[in-house]
C-alpha cells in the first residue's frame, strides 16, 4: 500500500515538509513496490510492517533523491539491520526500527549520514558500519554496546564528537584510523590495540596503562603526537610501525618489552631514557634525526638492520648495564651514522672492565668507546664544557661554547622544560624544588646529561 503525503506551507516564511513517499511492507513484499520506489520523486521515504534481510538488502536501489529514511513503525526478522543496506546511499537523516539488536557490516558506509545516535538494545556494531561517512561529526553509543566492529569509524574526517558507553578491552582495527577530527583517547582498561586503530588522528598525548600489545602502525602518522605514556606490569609488544611518522613526537617512551620493525621510525624524539627489549629490530629506530642517547639495559642483546639509521644527532650510547654481554650488531644497524674513514663519531660508553671486549668487537669497536662509571650518558667534547647549578626551582646553565638546546626530564623520562638560548649562558625557573632532575645540554655534536638531585 502507497501513502503519498505532501503538505504545502500555510503561510510566508514558514517551512515545507519534504515529499513523504510511504510504504507498508510485509516479509518477501518488497519486490512488488520497487516500482514504485524506483520511480519517486520523493526525498523521504517511511517504512512500516514486517521485512526480512532479503527485502531490505533492495534499498540499494533507491533513487539519490531519498535524503530521509524512517524505519520506526519497521519489525526486521532476526532484529539486525542486514550488510550493506545502505552503503553509498544519500541517506543524510535515519530513524531506527524498533526492537533491533544488531547493526550489520558496512550498513551507513560511504553515506553522507551527519549524526546518528545508537538506539538501546543494541549489542553489536558490524566492520565498517561508518567507515568513509565524510559529513559524519555525532555518533552516540549506548553502553549496551558490547560488540564494535573493526573499521567502524575509518575515514569519518569529519567525526568530533563521539560517546561509547562501553569500549571493549581489545581495541579493534582501523577503528579510528583516518579519523583526522577526532581526539578520542585510549579508554582506561584496554589491554589490546589493534592494527591502524588510531592512525593520523589529531591527539597530541597518549595514555598507556595496562596495554598488552598496540598493533601495527596503531599510532603512526598522527602529527600532533608530543607524549606517549606508558605504564604496564607487564611487557608490552609493539607492532610494526606502531608510531611510524610521528613528526611531533619529542619524548619516546621507556621501551620495555617486544618491538617489531619501524616501530619508532621516522619521529622527531630527541632522548630515549632506556631500550630493555631483548631484539631492536630492523628500522626501530630509523630515521630519527633528533635522538641524542639512548640507553641499552642488560636486556638487550642484537640490534638489527637499520635499526638507528639516519640518528644524525646520536652522539652518545650508554652500554654500561651491559657489562660484557655485548649485543650481536651488523654493519647496517647504524647505517648513515659513518664519517669518512668509516669509523663511527659516537661515545660509547662502557664498564672499565669490559672495555677492552667492546674494543675488539668489528662493528662495535668503530664507535669511540669510552669507560663509564656513572650510569648517565654524558660525552662532552673536548673544547665543550658546562657548569650546571641549582637553585631551588632554578638552573642554570653556563657553557664553553654556545649552547643550542637544554632540555630537563624527570627521572621517568617526562620532558619537564626545554630552552634554546643559541648563547653560552641558560637559566630555567619553575621546576620542582627537591626532585631528582636529568639535564641534557647540546651544542652541536657535543652532548653532556647531568643528574641533578
Amino acid at each position: 500500500m502507497k501513502h503519498l503525503t505532501i503538505t504545502l506551507a500555510l503561510a510566508a516564511g514558514m517551512s515545507m515538509p519534504l515529499p513523504a513517499l510511504d510504504l507498508e511492507v510485509t516479509p518477501g513484499s518488497m519486490t512488488s513496490v520497487m516500482p514504485i520506489l524506483e520511480t519517486t520523486s520523493d526525498t523521504s521515504l517511511k517504512l512500516s510492517g514486517s521485512a526480512n534481510a532479503a527485502d531490505l538488502s533492495q534499498l540499494k536501489y533507491m533513487p539519490s533523491t531519498i535524503t530521509r529514511l524512517d524505519m520506526s513503525g519497521l519489525t526486521i526478522e532476526g532484529g539486525e539491520i542486514p550488510a550493506s543496506m545502505l552503503t553509498g546511499s544519500k541517506i543524510k537523516d535515519f530513524i531506527f526500527p524498533a526492537g533491533i539488536t544488531a547493526i550489520g557490516a558496512s550498513v551507513f558506509a560511504a553515506t553522507p549520514i551527519e549524526s546518528i545516535a545508537i538506539p538501546a538494545g543494541v549489542t553489536k556494531i558490524g566492520d565498517y558500519a561508518f567507515a568513509n561517512c565524510k559529513s559524519l561529526t555525532t555518533v552516540t553509543i549506548p553502553a549496551d554496546v558490547t560488540t564494535l566492529g573493526k573499521g567502524l569509524f575509518k575515514d569519518c574526517t569529519k567525526l568530533s564528537n563521539l560517546e561509547i558507553g562501553n569500549f571493549p578491552k581489545e581495541a579493534p582495527a582501523s577503528i579510528f584510523d583516518g579519523c583526522t577530527s577526532l581526539s578520542y583517547p585510549v579508554p582506561a582498561g584496554v589491554e589490546k590495540i589493534g592494527d591502524y586503530a588510531w592512525r593520523s588522528t589529531p591527539l597530541e598525548s597518549i595514555t598507556l596503562v595496562g596495554v598488552q600489545s598496540i598493533g601495527a602502525y596503531a599510532f603512526a602518522n598522527m602529527p600532533n603526537l608530543i607524549i606517549v605514556n606508558i605504564s604496564n606490569s607487564e611487557e608490552l609488544t609493539f607492532g610494526a610501525g606502531a608510531f611510524f611518522g610521528d613528526t611531533a613526537l619529542s619524548q619516546l617512551p621507556d621501551i620495555i618489552g617486544t618491538l617489531s620493525p619501524g616501530a619508532l621510525a621516522h619521529t622527531s624524539g630527541r632522548l630515549v631514557t632506556q631500550i630493555s627489549t631483548p631484539v631492536i629490530p630492523e628500522g626501530a629506530f630509523a630515521n630519527n634525526s633528533d635522538i641524542t642517547g639512548i640507553k641499552f639495559t642488560k636486556e638487550v642483546r642484537s640490534i638489527g638492520d637499520y635499526a638507528f639509521r639516519g640518528d644524525t644527532s646520536l652522539g652518545n650510547i650508554d652500554a654500561e648495564d651491559l657489562n660484557s654481554n655485548i649485543p650481536e650488531v651488523t654493519e647496517l644497524s647504524f647505517s648513515g651514522l659513518e664519517n669518512e674513514e668509516g669509523l663511527y663519531p659516537i661515545n660509547l660508553n662502557v664498564t672499565p672492565e669490559s672495555l677492552d671486549d667492546w674494543k675488539a668487537h668489528p662493528v662495535w669497536g668503530l664507535f669511540r668507546v669510552v669507560k663509564s662509571s656513572t650510569g648517565i650518558v654524558n660525552t662532552e667534547a673536548s673544547d665543550f664544557n658546562v657548569n650546571i647549578a641549582r637553585n631551588g626551582e632554578s638552573i642554570t646553565i653556563n657553557a664553553t661554547s654556545p649552547i643550542e638546546r637544554v632540555a630537563v626530564y624527570s627521572v621517568d623520562g617526562m620532558q619537564l622544560a626545554e630552552s634554546m638560548p643559541a648563547s653560552t649562558y641558560c637559566e630555567i625557573s619553575g621546576l620542582p624544588a627537591g626532585d631528582v632532575l636529568l639535564v641534557q645540554v647540546s651544542s652541536g655534536k657535543a652532548v653532556t646529561m647531568r643528574k641533578l638531585k
